[in-house]
């Protein structure tokens, strides 16, 4: 599976929330953080943002979703 990086302005495409609501969300744990693509550049990963959609429309519980952040976030260090 290849791995997509994508912009916040591509998320605010598919994912109709306000760019403060986003921040909100990653410091509260229920969105994933971005990954620095360089010195001032950031991304997202485009499956784990789309698991995050997958499980709002699912109707999972904040709590459920924050494990789920931790998750895809384990994920990508290899904790898992």
């Amino acid at each position: 599976m290849q791995t997509q990086i994508i912009k916040l302005s591509e998320i605010l495409k598919i994912y109709p929330k306000s760019k403060s609501s986003i921040y909100l969300d990653i410091q509260n744990k229920t969105f994933p953080p971005p990954i620095s693509l360089g010195q001032r550049s950031v991304g997202y990963i485009l499956n784990e943002v789309e698991a995050i959609i997958n499980a709002r429309i699912t109707g999972k519980s904040q709590n459920e979703i924050k494990n789920l952040v931790t998750n895809l976030i384990a994920n990508r260090k290899g904790e898992l």
